[in-house]
């Protein structure tokens, strides 16, 4: 399994009603090819982990590539797994405002970083992701 951290711009500006349409959408595609993670949306600004099967992962990346709301998708970092840090989520959406500022800081500024070798980042982005399950598991 590989889990895989993507960042992407929004063609134009997300509603809520927008994305609950765009999670439950995504659940439930999710649900029927075993990929779990999470989604955030935060000014005009996608981020989403996706864990699962590094074929299944990958196609889903290349739709998601080619999608309409999306684009300058880029994957931040991937790696292999041995167990999914979101079991129990086809989708979960973290609400934004739950981040502190530093974080939502972080997310504005991530899309320019360099993806790939910098260690620094790339131990940053995981401990992101590790709040992002804290966050999600303690949603209503």
């Amino acid at each position: 399994m590989i889990g895989l951290l993507y960042f992407s711009h929004a063609h134009n500006d997300m509603s809520s009603a927008d994305l609950t349409a765009l999670v439950r959408g995504a659940h439930a595609r999710n649900q029927g090819i075993h990929v779990t993670g999470i989604l955030m949306y935060h000014q005009r600004m996608f981020m989403q982990y996706l864990e699962g099967e590094e074929a299944v992962v990958r196609a889903l990346l290349d739709r998601i590539r080619h999608d309409e709301r999306h684009h300058d998708v880029r994957v931040a970092f991937e790696d292999f797994i041995e167990e999914r840090l979101f079991p129990d989520w086809a989708m979960a959406l973290v609400d934004s405002q739950r981040l502190g500022e530093e974080e939502r800081t972080l997310c504005r500024n991530l899309i320019d970083a360099v993806p790939g070798n910098d260690v620094p980042l790339r131990l940053l982005l995981r401990d992101m992701v590790s709040d992002f399950q804290r966050i999600a598991e303690t949603s209503p």
